[in-house]
């Protein structure tokens, strides 16, 4: 049996499949670069380490703010040998700025809510925060306060 010749029901349909196959892998590059851009995985970024008796509530990739704006991530938790925990942030360079040498970081957990990290500068003309640098990382925690307030309240009633 003879097979017919005549024209294809696709003209060119081997260009074209290429060309959407190109376009796709294109498009795919396209958005895991852009997605790494949007996460800022090509940011310059400062580090800091904040050194803390204990971290609960603490948690890798909790963000570190800044009069309420998020600055910095946390990017890793360790211990230190002599049983404190070492928080490593990472500060994009732009954000850098708000951080000095009289910097003051804390750890607040209130009683509804998760734990915060933040920063305090109350002189903007202080030295720069050098990168790499370490702080000691306060804690303050509401719940502790209880016990002291019902006491009070004790000898107050009584």
């Amino acid at each position: 049996m003879k097979r017919p010749t005549g024209s294809p029901l696709i003209k060119n349909l081997e260009f074209k499949v290429g060309a959407l196959l190109a376009a796709t892998i294109l498009l795919v590059i396209g958005f895991v670069l852009y997605a790494l851009f949007a996460r800022g995985a090509f940011h310059s970024t400062q580090s800091l380490t904040l050194v803390a008796p204990e971290a609960e509530g603490v948690s890798i990739g909790m963000p570190m703010t800044f009069s309420g704006f998020p600055i910095g991530t946390v990017k890793r938790m360790a211990l230190s040998d002599d049983g404190k925990v070492r928080l490593e942030i990472a500060i994009p360079r732009q954000d850098a700025r708000w951080l000095r040498e009289s910097s003051v970081f804390t750890l607040e957990k209130g009683l509804i809510g998760g734990a915060k990290i933040k920063a305090h500068t109350t002189n903007l003309e202080d030295k720069l925060l050098p990168d790499g640098a370490s702080r000691t990382l306060y804690t303050g925690d509401a719940t502790q306060e209880i016990p002291e307030l019902v006491e009070r309240l004790k000898a107050i009633l009584g």
